[in-house]
């Protein structure tokens, strides 16, 4: 039960920390296209997509879906490890 936990709190952590430089990038000039960036991208924009229809960028005046996720994914990481019995 113990290692189920911890793979679900390690895999939440590389989806926080996939976000946070999400987050981060706007401000660093990156090229996207890159392999380097690419891949993050790609794991990431599927689920950006979901919220940045809900609240555009161009509305906000910043993009906040990265910060939505993130708050998404606590409450599932919570919710998840306490049906598993991890209370």
């Amino acid at each position: 039960m113990d290692s189920i936990i911890f793979l679900l709190n390690l895999l939440f952590s590389a989806l926080y920390l996939m976000l946070g430089l999400r987050i981060i990038l706007p401000f660093v000039p990156h090229k996207p296209e890159s392999q380097w960036w690419s891949w993050l991208y790609t794991l990431t924009d599927p689920a950006l997509a979901l919220f940045r229809q809900a609240l555009p960028p161009e509305q906000m005046g910043y993009d906040v879906s990265p910060f939505l996720v993130i708050l998404f994914l606590v409450i599932m990481q919570r919710f998840i490890i306490y049906m598993v019995g991890g209370f």
